[in-house]
C-alpha cells in the first residue's frame, strides 16, 4: 500500500510518497519527500493531533523552514520499530519554545540552521551550519 504526491494536488508543497507492507513478515515502510514547508506540516499536525500531549506540544513551539530531502525506512510497528534509518536535510530551520506550560521546563531554540540528520538503529548524526547569521536560543 502507498501514495505519493506532487505540485498542486499537494498543499505542502514539493513531493512526497509512502509505503508499507505487513503480513506474515513484520511490516515494513518507507517515506521519501522533497522540498516540504515545516509551518504547514505543523499546522496539519495540529489540527490531525489526537494524542493530547503530542498537540499540546505543538501549540508550545514555533517551526518553520523547509525539508529539502527526507527519507525514512522502517521495520516492524512504525511508533516502536526494531530497525530503522533516516536522513534529513532541512533548510532555514527555525524551532522555538515559545510558550511553555506553567512548570515545564523551556527548551533551546534555533533559527536559520541548515540541519542534515541522519539517524539508525545503531547510532546517528547531526550537522548543523549557521550560513546566514543564525541564532541559539537558550532557556
Amino acid at each position: 500500500m502507498g501514495f505519493a504526491r506532487c505540485g498542486a494536488d499537494w498543499p505542502l508543497g514539493g513531493c512526497a510518497a509512502a509505503g508499507f507492507t505487513q503480513g506474515k513478515q513484520p511490516a515494513l515502510g518507507r517515506i521519501q519527500a522533497e522540498k516540504l514547508d515545516l509551518l504547514a506540516l505543523r499546522q496539519i499536525a495540529l489540527h490531525m493531533a489526537r494524542d493530547e500531549p503530542l498537540w499540546a506540544r505543538l501549540q508550545e513551539h514555533t517551526m518553520a523552514g523547509q525539508v529539502q530531502a527526507l527519507q525514512w525506512q522502517w521495520q516492524g510497528d512504525w511508533q516502536a520499530p526494531t530497525h530503522y534509518d533516516t536522513q534529513w536535510t532541512i533548510s532555514q530551520l527555525l524551532l522555538r519554545h515559545d510558550a511553555p506550560k506553567p512548570g515545564s521546563q523551556p527548551w533551546p531554540g534555533i533559527q536559520n540552521a541548515d540541519v542534515s540528520i541522519q539517524l539508525s538503529s545503531t547510532g546517528g548524526r547531526l550537522d548543523l551550519r549557521m550560513p546566514r547569521g543564525g541564532t541559539v536560543f537558550l532557556p
